[in-house]
């Protein structure tokens, strides 16, 4: 049985199976199946209902979990057993990955009220929320799932190194997401050509300016990480700075970076 997790990942909602009957969504925060999903481990069924729940990947990409019955006798800690158990989870993952864009089932199932314009743009423009790879994650989320606009971000590894970018367009309506829409193709499109982080905000600038009425603009943060070394170097044009978490906790805030239209280069830290 399968369940996906809903938008504001609160929720596992199952996916209907002709002839069995309809099961309830499961609570991320206190059930057998969130904890699975929150952990992304196996985890046995209670005594009395052999089976396991398996958390469901696309990489590193949660997109939900299965339950699987298992025949008595199995034994569920079992190496080869618990290999299966992966490649199962991964490999529905990878699927439900590659079928999503071809119908709106699977949307359908994951949102749980209707969405606005502006939001359905948005989740259009996102790379998969997490991405894993040696020495790095990343992860993001767009809240409130069914009503944010003008909010956007994005991200690329190729090799060593690590490509970053948040943006906040004005104007928290279609406007301001189009806007937003506007600036992040700027982003890609400079950022694939292989331009530097001045270079690709000087563009992202004049696009910005092209597609706006005069009043409205966009702030952002664009960082490149070199996964080697560790080196950060970014760029905040007009944004909040970003924090450094360690622990979990606030290390300090990043203030430098800023861009102005006498700057020449980014920070570095």
């Amino acid at each position: 049985m399968l369940y996906l997790i809903d938008y504001e990942q609160r929720l596992l909602v199952p996916a209907p199976v002709t002839g069995i009957p309809a099961r309830r969504p499961q609570a991320v925060d206190r059930t057998l199946a969130g904890r699975c999903f929150r952990h992304v481990q196996a985890m046995a069924s209670p005594a009395g209902t052999p089976g396991v729940w398996l958390p469901v990947l696309d990489g590193a990409d949660r997109l939900g979990v299965l339950e699987v019955a298992v025949p008595e006798g199995v034994d569920l800690d079992d190496p080869v057993f618990a290999e299966r158990c992966r490649l199962l989870g991964h490999l529905t993952g990878h699927l439900i990955t590659a079928k999503r864009p071809y119908g709106d089932a699977l949307d359908q199932l994951m949102r749980r009220r209707p969405r606005t314009v502006a939001s359905e743009l948005l989740h259009q423009l996102l790379p998969p929320l997490t991405f894993a790879c040696e020495g790095l994650v990343v992860s993001g989320l767009l809240q409130p799932a069914y009503d944010v606009a003008a909010d956007a971000f994005n991200y690329s590894v190729v090799g060593d190194s690590a490509h970053l970018a948040i943006l906040d367009a004005t104007g928290h309506d279609l406007g301001g997401t189009v806007l937003a829409a506007v600036a992040l193709s700027a982003y890609c499109n400079r950022r694939r050509n292989g331009h530097g982080l001045y270079d690709t905000a000087t563009a992202m600038d004049e696009h910005i300016a092209a597609h706006s009425d005069g009043e409205r603009f966009a702030t952002g943060v664009l960082g490149e990480l070199q996964l080697c070394t560790g080196r950060l170097r970014y760029l905040n044009a007009g944004h909040p700075a970003p924090l450094l978490m360690r622990d979990g906790k606030v290390a300090k805030e990043l203030k430098g970076g800023r861009r102005s239209c006498h700057s020449r280069s980014p920070d570095r830290s």
